[in-house]
């Protein structure tokens, strides 16, 4: 039978009459680094006392993961996001009997890297967002050019802002309700709402994903699709007495399918974001969100409402570009109840 929490099995008793707790279901994976990952965890879930996924989503936040994301990690054939195998890790690994956390967290790292395709790296990892730094007296010498990199070390890589428009004439709890769309819509797509990944600003969220295991076209649409689906909420009268009904919120995406570093490309977002080209087309967008892509193929399959393409001219780190928008032109509003 299938419990509420997605488990696969059967009760059973065990010989001292105590009611033993189902396993999750493990998916069929062949041999190689993923089993590895998906065996580790199981054995882990094993060690704890098999906790429910239930209970698992209570332990690390129901706003961060849900119980099908929380089912998924163990019993999808999918590599899920590490952010969440850390949280899985640290909790199950606090009431294993015996267990240290820093280094179970270190081990699974270490196969979840593997079955990510990924080598772990020989020296700290650079920040996703490097901390803004007190100019010197002394300027500091030229780096020189990156040598290319070969096409093994290039992945994909999506920059995603969330922007709302004249953000400091908001209320505070406005504000506040406005991130909460960002949170809800990471959880849709099956990353957490907080992380590496994500980085706040007064004015908005960016947010910048490197192990992607899907469409990234199905990834915005599913992200852009929570963001409409929640303002045409929130701005019901009955929903949010504020002057939320008056906000209006700005979504740009970036895809690189073959980046050399997630870092350029976070840059590449803010300079195309603060282009005077590109605030002019800003305007050819319709709705409550409006809404401006690149890179992305299939949009009509993952994104709802018209798009049309403008190309505008910008002004890069290795130069003048133009660079091709898919804009929203015609925002087909979701009905407007909550989850």
């Amino acid at each position: 039978m299938r419990t509420p929490d997605g488990i696969v099995g059967r009760h059973r008793t065990d010989s001292d009459g105590l009611r033993a707790m189902p396993r999750l279901k493990r998916p069929e994976l062949p041999e190689g680094p993923k089993k590895e990952l998906n065996d580790a965890l199981h054995d882990l879930h094993f060690r704890s006392g098999l906790p429910s996924v239930r209970d698992l989503v209570a332990q690390v936040g129901g706003r961060v993961a849900g119980k099908s994301r929380v089912h998924d990690a163990f019993s999808s054939g999918r590599v899920p996001a590490w952010g969440l195998v850390e949280l899985l890790v640290e909790v199950l690994a606090d009431t294993t009997p015996g267990a240290d956390r820093a280094r179970e967290v270190k081990r699974i790292h270490q196969l979840w890297l593997a079955a990510s395709g990924r080598t772990a790296p020989e020296r700290p990892e650079a920040p996703m967002f490097p901390e803004t730094k007190k100019p010197s007296a002394v300027p500091p010498p030229r780096r020189p050019a990156p040598e290319p990199q070969p096409d093994a070390a290039r992945r994909p890589v999506l920059a995603m802002r969330v922007e709302w428009v004249d953000p400091s004439y908001l209320e505070v709890d406005v504000r506040r309700r406005l991130r909460g769309l960002v949170d809800r819509a990471l959880d849709d797509i099956g990353w957490p709402s907080n992380g590496k990944h994500r980085r706040n600003g007064s004015a908005g969220s960016t947010i910048v994903l490197d192990s992607l295991d899907e469409n990234p076209s199905l990834t915005v649409g599913t992200f852009l699709s929570t963001l409409d689906k929640e303002v045409e909420y929130l701005r019901e009268p009955t929903a949010y007495p504020s002057n939320f009904r008056t906000t209006e919120l700005r979504f740009m995406a970036l895809f690189d399918p073959a980046a050399t570093d997630a870092i350029d490309l976070l840059e590449e977002l803010k300079v195309i974001w603060s282009s005077a080209d590109v605030g002019k087309i800003w305007g050819q967008s319709s709705g409550r969100v409006s809404a401006l892509v690149n890179g992305l193929a299939d949009l009509e399959s993952h994104l709802s409402g018209i798009w049309e393409q403008f190309i505008v001219g910008v002004e890069l780190a290795k130069g003048s570009q133009l660079v091709s928008f898919d804009v929203r032109t015609r925002c087909i509003a979701p009905h407007a109840d909550p989850f």
